[in-house]
């Protein structure tokens, strides 16, 4: 069994993610993370979905690997060299 966490849950691209991940008996969703809310426990995490914008993914991103957790973010932030970029042009 896989155990996945997703941040940004209520959002249109996690809420599409969780629907195909639903029809895979091989997968458990065990955390899950909004911007108002916390279910579940990261670490035992294999992996985590990161739907969420440039600026939470570059502080949730590093926090996850930390935890050991492998990583999948569908925002932007980690697609430049200079992640950095997206903090100045979307500030």
């Amino acid at each position: 069994m896989h155990k996945i966490g997703i941040f940004g849950n209520t959002g249109l691209v996690s809420k599409e993610i969780q629907k195909i991940l639903a029809h895979d008996d091989k997968v458990n969703i065990v955390f899950r993370q909004n911007s108002k809310r916390k279910k579940g426990n990261l670490a035992k995490c294999d992996l985590a979905i990161v739907a969420t914008h440039e600026e939470q993914s570059l502080e949730i991103v590093p926090e996850a690997l930390k935890q050991g957790v492998r990583v999948i973010d569908t925002s932007g932030a980690f697609r430049l060299k200079n992640p950095e970029y997206y903090k100045n042009i979307m500030a």
